[in-house]
Order: structure tokens, then sequence, then C-alpha cells
């Protein structure tokens, strides 16, 4: 690799100049100006622009691994959601923790099992037979349709039945 100085007459005492860094083939790789004076930067600062000192923390606590896992992730859920969320199944289990140990049981204990029950059109006799349809609306409390079925919408298409001829 060849240097080249540009404008010779500039360069002063200590060599201060402009110098040019190029290929072989005249291709500029760099270009550096060199002023001859001490730097003003202040080197006891340096610790605090360290990246490794930065990021050592994090590495101990295990936050880097974290936030490069769910990068881009935690704005995808919206704290009132979130919220409502464990509002939601913290009243589900509250409620299916209330139901006798027969019907529990029935579920294996599990208000996964039970709720995905409930919701499912096609369990609406069983449901009447355990004489859980009583309550049921077919609405959640925003008012959207359950899916669930009532004692009016056995199907839980959200539309009232015709009654039996």
């Amino acid at each position: 690799m060849k240097h080249y100085i540009t404008k010779k007459s500039q360069i002063g005492k200590q060599g201060a100049g402009q110098y040019i860094i190029q290929d072989d083939n005249k291709k500029v790789l760099k270009c550096v100006t060199y002023t001859g004076t001490e730097t003003k930067v202040d080197e006891s600062q340096k610790s605090l622009t360290d990246i490794h000192t930065l990021l050592e923390p994090a590495i101990k606590n295990g936050l880097l691994r974290h936030s490069t896992k769910f990068t881009d992730q935690y704005d995808d859920i919206p704290h009132l959601d979130f919220q409502e969320a464990l509002e939601t199944v913290a009243k589900a289990g509250e409620m299916f923790d209330a139901l006798p140990s027969k019907i529990r049981n029935r579920f294996q204990n599990d208000p996964k099992q039970f709720l995905e029950f409930t919701q499912n059109p096609s369990n609406a006799e069983e449901m009447r037979s355990l004489g859980m349809l009583k309550g049921n609306d077919g609405f959640t409390s925003t008012g959207a349709p359950s899916g669930a079925p009532t004692k009016t919408d056995m199907d839980g298409d959200g539309i009232k039945d015709a009654p039996p001829e």
C-alpha cells in the first residue's frame, strides 16, 4: 500500500497536514488530517463510553439475553388488555373453584377444559342437564356474542331458536 501526501507546501512542523492513503490502483482508502497538536480528549472518561463497560450490568443481570430474545415485542401486548386478561383469568378461576367438586372432577380440575366445554354449542344438552345454562346470556362482558349456548339459543349462533313445535 502506498501513501500519498497532498499539498506538500502545507505540511508544517511535526508533519502536520493532510494525508491520503491509497491502494496500488490509486483508489482512496482513507483521508487523515494531522494537526500536530495534542488531543483535547479527556481520557479519564473512557470507561463511560466503553461498550463493554456499558453492557456489563445487563450481561450480569441477564437483561441483554432477555432483550435480544424479545426485541420489538414489548409493545405487542397493550397494558390495559393485559390487565383485563389477568382479571378475566382470575375471575374464571374463581368461578371454576366455586363449582361443585363433581363438575370440577368431570374436567380434571382444569378451568381451561371447562371453559372450552362451555363455549362449544354442541355441549348445550349436557350443560342443560348439569344446570349450567342458567345465567348464560350468550354475550361477553363487552357485549360481543360469546358463541356459548343459552336457554333460547342452543346452537350459540346469536339468534334465538324457534320454539319446538
